[in-house]
């Protein structure tokens, strides 16, 4: 249950030097593949949050005031009679779902959370953070390419820019779960980064400059000199891929959605990057009944409700 209001702590911060050097262990001990490295996802996720404290990865932060609004009016225009259940879909940390609950609290609104990744990584991190600021979630590992979960069961599916870590062919495999799984009306709310090449990653001179920039900017922070940030941002830069969309096949990828969307331009990981801002709604005609009713689950227990078949492999504390 969402309760009292506990803003997204600022960069840099001590609790994000230490959720930084948490993660790094995690991520030694946890990281068995992701969508985007399917041999293993240890050093994504082991740079994550020291990156995030330089502002150098793209995460949630960069489309703030979007997130508010759009998170804002899925609640206020939703038919929440008992509970509102939210899934955060593939996530690097946790900064969505930060910026989900602190969202949620300004409202006063009754939610219940849901955070799904096929990395245990980012999910023991979501625990980690919900238990210092006093939220109840429910962490679940399964493939976002068959989500686990009933047929309509959630109002509001969040995840920034998630669709960019699958190639072309894969992007409406992710969208479909989505609309499953979402309730009549039902909405998401998204980024994606836009492009006209089918994969995108850094040049030798773009990975030089990151590492130059990681190692200028973490003189000045936080980060430990114990830290060898030039060796992390020199890994990440040299492994990175992303698949963006071209705005012509968004349609095609939000299939039986009603999109609305904005074009905006970030500062970006190694330039200036265009992103489009998404909130897609599921038609009211599309809603399904076979395989679970409209009825809102009214408590914590939907550890029951809401799976299909066997359930993913809930995270516990």
């Amino acid at each position: 249950m969402v309760s009292s209001v506990t803003g997204e702590e600022s960069r840099g911060d001590i609790q994000l030097v230490e959720s930084a050097h948490l993660m790094r262990t995690l991520a030694e001990k946890l990281c068995r593949g992701s969508y985007l490295d399917r041999d293993g996802c240890s050093w994504y996720h082991s740079a994550w949050q020291y990156l995030r404290m330089l502002d150098m990865v793209s995460t949630p932060d960069w489309h703030e005031r979007f997130y508010t609004r759009a998170i804002s009016e899925a609640w206020k225009y939703s038919t929440h009679t008992k509970a509102y259940n939210v899934l955060v879909c593939g996530l690097a940390d946790y900064a969505m779902l930060a910026h989900v609950v602190r969202v949620l609290r300004n409202l006063d609104a009754s939610a219940l959370i849901t955070v799904f990744d096929i990395c245990e990584t980012p999910l023991r991190i979501c625990q980690w953070w919900a238990d210092k600021h006093g939220a109840s979630i429910c962490a679940c590992k399964g493939d976002a390419l068959a989500l686990n979960f009933r047929h309509s069961v959630f109002d509001l599916i969040v995840t920034d820019s998630f669709l960019t870590r699958f190639s072309p062919e894969s992007k409406n495999l992710v969208t479909k779960q989505w609309l499953r799984v979402l309730r009549s009306g039902g909405m998401v709310v998204t980024t994606v980064r836009l492009g006209t090449r089918r994969i995108a990653s850094p040049s030798r001179n773009d990975v030089h400059d990151f590492e130059l920039r990681a190692r200028t900017l973490a003189s000045k922070s936080k980060i430990p000199d114990s830290v060898a940030i030039d060796m992390i941002a020199r890994t990440y830069a040299s492994r990175i891929v992303s698949y963006p969309v071209d705005e012509r096949e968004i349609s095609d990828i939000f299939a039986g959605f009603k999109i609305s969307s904005e074009r905006v331009t970030t500062k970006g990981e190694f330039a200036p990057t265009e992103y489009l801002q998404i909130v897609a709604k599921k038609s009211p005609m599309l809603s399904c009944t076979c395989c679970h009713s409209q009825q809102r689950p009214s408590s914590r227990a939907l550890t029951e409700e809401i799976f299909l078949g066997a359930s993913p492999t809930i995270i516990e504390r």
